[in-house]
C-alpha cells in the first residue's frame, strides 16, 4: 500500500475523499430508499425469523452463533421495547442495516484514513451484495465489511497509533463470527497482498500466520449446525468437481452463468489477472486464477452448471458461493493494482472509474430484488387464499405446488409475520413438506407450528403484536401463480 503522502503528490488524496464521500453517501442514500420501499422483500425468508423473536420477546434473535447480527439489531430491540409495532420493527431493522453499511463506510475513510478501502467497501457492496442477497438481512455482506476493515489495519500496519490498531481484535472477531465465507475471502485476499508486496513490509508472514490461524482455530469454535449441514448438503462430492476440470463444457455454462450474472466482476478478473501478467507478477498471477478455478469446483458441489439459462443467472445473481470469487477480484482491483497503478503510472484517476462503476450496480438492484419479491408476493397469496376460504391455519404441500418459489423453514415464520402486519385478520399458512404433513396430526389445536419440530404455545406469543384464534391446520388447494377454488 503506498503511503498517503506518495498519494496526495500524485493527486489522489484531495480529490477521492471527496468523490469517494459524495458518490459514497449518493449510493447508500439509493440503497436506504430502495431497502425502505422493499422493506418486506429485503428480509427475504432468513431475516423473518429475526423479526419475530425482536418482536414477540423484545430480545436479540443471534441465531447460529453469528455475532455480528447483535450490532444489526441493537436498533430494532430498542424500538421493540419501545413498543414499535412489527412493521415499525422491520422498518427499524432495514434503517439500521444501511447505517452499519455507512459507519464503516466513514471509519475506513476518516478515522483509518484508507480510500481504496472505503472504495473496497461500497464496491463489494455493490457487485457481491447485488449478487448476493442484496435484500436479505443476513450476516455475509456485514461480515464482508469487518474482513476488509481487518485488512486495512494489516496492510497499514505501521500507519497506525496503538489505539487504531486495537481495532484489528473487534475486526477478526466479528469476521470469524460471520458467514464462513467472508472468513476465506478474507484468508485469501490477505494472503496474496502478502505475496505481493515486499518483504520488508512491517506485517510479515509470522504475524499474518498468527492472526489466520487465530481466526481460522475462532472459527472453528464458533462453528455450528447450520455450517456443518451446509459441507453436508453438497449435490456432489468434491471428487466429482474436481473431474469437471477437464470438461469444456462445464468451463463454458460456469463462464456465461458467471459472465451474465456478475458482468462487470468477470470483465475486472480478466483485467486483473492480464495486468498481473503484463507486470510479470506471475507468482501472484497463478495464485489469482488457480484460487478462482478452484473456487468453481467448490461452487460446481452445490450449483448446476449442466446447463446455460437467463434464469439461472438470475439466480446466480444472489448465490452466496459465488462471494469469494467477487471478493477476491475486488480486492486485487482496490489493494493491489490501483496502488501499483498510482507509484507507478500516477494513475490519479483510478478512484473515478471504480466510483463510476458503483452507479451502473444500482440498476441491478432492482432486477436483484424481484426473486425475493415474487417470493413474498407468493407468501402473501397463500395468505389471502386461506383468508377468502375462512381458513385462519392451513397448509399446502409445498413440493407439489411451488417449485420454482424460493421456499424453506423460514416461509413459516414468514407467512405468520407477513399476516400479522396488515389489516387482516391473522392467517397462519404452511408451505409444507410431505415429513411436516405427517406432523400436523400430532399438534394441538393451542399449538402454532412455525417451523418443522418446532411448536409454540399460544400463551408465549406477545398478544399485542401476535395473536391467532385457536382451531386445527385444514389443506388448501393453492398455487403460487394461480389461486383455485378448493
Amino acid at each position: 500500500m503506498i503511503k498517503d503522502s506518495n498519494i496526495l503528490n500524485a493527486g489522489w488524496m484531495p480529490k477521492s475523499h471527496l468523490s469517494i464521500l459524495v458518490f459514497g453517501a449518493l449510493y447508500y442514500m439509493a440503497i436506504l430508499v430502495l431497502a425502505v420501499t422493499n422493506v418486506e422483500s429485503k428480509f427475504i425468508m432468513d431475516g423473518y425469523s429475526h423479526v419475530f423473536t425482536i418482536a414477540n420477546w423484545e430480545t436479540f434473535s443471534p441465531t447460529m452463533g453469528r455475532h455480528v447480527l447483535l450490532l444489526l439489531q441493537i436498533f430494532p430491540v430498542f424500538c421493540a421495547k419501545l413498543g414499535a409495532t412489527t412493521k415499525e420493527i422491520m422498518v427499524a431493522y432495514v434503517v439500521w442495516d444501511v447505517f452499519f453499511f455507512v459507519v464503516i463506510f466513514l471509519i475506513l475513510l476518516y478515522i483509518l484514513k484508507d480510500s481504496l478501502a472505503a472504495l473496497l467497501s461500497v464496491s463489494v457492496h455493490v457487485f457481491g451484495m447485488v449478487y448476493n442477497h442484496f435484500m436479505m438481512v443476513g450476516e455475509l455482506s456485514h461480515g464482508s465489511m469487518f474482513a476488509i476493515m481487518t485488512i486495512s489495519l494489516i496492510v497499514n500496519w505501521n500507519e497506525h497509533s496503538f489505539t487504531k490498531r486495537s481495532l484489528i481484535i473487534p475486526a477478526a472477531f466479528f469476521t470469524v463470527s460471520s458467514h464462513p465465507l467472508a472468513l476465506i475471502s478474507f484468508l485469501v485476499s490477505i494472503w496474496i497482498w502478502r505475496f505481493y508486496v515486499p518483504k520488508e513490509t512491517s506485517f510479515g508472514h509470522l504475524k499474518l500466520l498468527f492472526v489466520s490461524l487465530s481466526m481460522v482455530l475462532l472459527k472453528w469454535f464458533f462453528l455450528d449446525d447450520y455450517d456443518k449441514t451446509t459441507i453436508n448438503q453438497a449435490q456432489s462430492p468434491l471428487s466429482e468437481s474436481v473431474l469437471h476440470f477437464f470438461d469444456p463444457r462445464f468451463f463454458l455454462n460456469f463462464s456465461l452463468q458467471f459472465i451474465s450474472s456478475s458482468p462487470i466482476v468477470a470483465a475486472l478478473t480478466i483485467f486483473c489477472f492480464v495486468f498481473l501478467i503484463n507486470e510479470s507478477k506471475y507468482r501472484i498471477a497463478c495464485l489469482f486464477l488457480l484460487f478462482q478455478v478452484g473456487w468453481m469446483m467448490v461452487a460446481k458441489q452445490y450449483l448446476d452448471f449442466s446447463h446455460f439459462s437467463l434464469e439461472k443467472s438470475q439466480s446466480m445473481m444472489h448465490d452466496r458461493y459465488l462471494f469469494p470469487m467477487r471478493f477476491l477480484t475486488l480486492f486485487t482491483l482496490c489493494f493491489l493494482l490501483i496502488p501499483f497503478g498510482e507509484k507507478k503510472y500516477a494513475w490519479s484517476h483510478t478512484h473515478r472509474y471504480v466510483v463510476s462503476s458503483w452507479v451502473l450496480g444500482i440498476p441491478f438492484l432492482i432486477f436483484s430484488a424481484q426473486k425475493p419479491g415474487r417470493t413474498v408476493a407468493s407468501l402473501r397469496n397463500s395468505i389471502n387464499y386461506a383468508r377468502s376460504l375462512g381458513v385462519t391455519k392451513s397448509y399446502y404441500p409445498v413440493e407439489e405446488y411451488c417449485q420454482d418459489t424460493y421456499i424453506h423453514r423460514g416461509s413459516f415464520f414468514a407467512t405468520f409475520v407477513l399476516s400479522s402486519i396488515d389489516e387482516g385478520e391473522t392467517c397462519h399458512v404452511i408451505h409444507a413438506s410431505e415429513k411436516t404433513i405427517t406432523t400436523l396430526q400430532n399438534i394441538h389445536e393451542d399449538e402454532l407450528l412455525l417451523m418443522d419440530d418446532l411448536t409454540f404455545s399460544y400463551s408465549v406469543l406477545n398478544p399485542t403484536r401476535f395473536t391467532i384464534e385457536p382451531s386445527a391446520y385444514k389443506k388448501v388447494d393453492f398455487t403460487c401463480n394461480i389461486q383455485r377454488p378448493s
